[in-house]
């Protein structure tokens, strides 16, 4: 795993935080999920991780803040590849990616997650796309009137059109 690390290191030196995660890592990542029964949205700290690691490789001491950096990119690419799971997921039960140049005004179900300065919530329920006074769309819950959403402060935004 020594060899491997170096090996990484020196990759990285060139592709900064661009670079894949090493797949040793991802697998222990994995690996550790399944062990301490975590499931894809529960948190693992990088230091469990990299103690987990420790526990079963020998690190050697020089390596073991590099070891710390493959964490980190596993943790992130993890953390794409479900959201790139759930988006081909809604994609195929027939939700559209919600962007500020969709073209349609109308009734909608809507699917997002917010983050606010009163915490983080997902949003899933009937609105109408508007268009504001700046002539972009503009999100209203069924049952207000003018509060709402710009599509700007959602994350992760999907829509279904309901007709009729």
């Amino acid at each position: 795993m020594n060899n491997k690390l170096l090996k990484a290191k020196s990759i990285f030196e060139i592709e900064s935080y661009k670079k894949k995660a090493m797949p040793e890592v991802m697998a222990y990542l994995k690996e550790f999920r399944k062990v301490k029964n975590r499931g894809e949205y529960q948190t693992v700290y990088n230091s469990e991780l990299e103690e987990y690691i420790n526990e079963r490789e020998k690190i050697s001491d020089n390596l073991q803040h590099y070891l710390g950096t493959e964490v980190y990119l596993a943790q992130g690419e993890y953390r794409e590849n479900i959201k790139q799971a759930k988006k081909e997921k809604l994609l195929s039960e027939g939700w559209s990616v919600l962007s500020e140049d969709v073209e349609y005004r109308g009734k909608i179900e809507l699917l997002a997650s917010v983050d606010s300065m009163l915490g983080n919530g997902n949003i899933l329920q009937t609105c109408t796309i508007i268009t504001d006074g700046d002539g972009k769309p503009f999100i209203i819950a069924k049952g207000k009137r003018s509060r709402g959403w710009r599509i700007s402060s959602l994350n992760e935004a999907f829509y279904k059109l309901i007709t009729g």
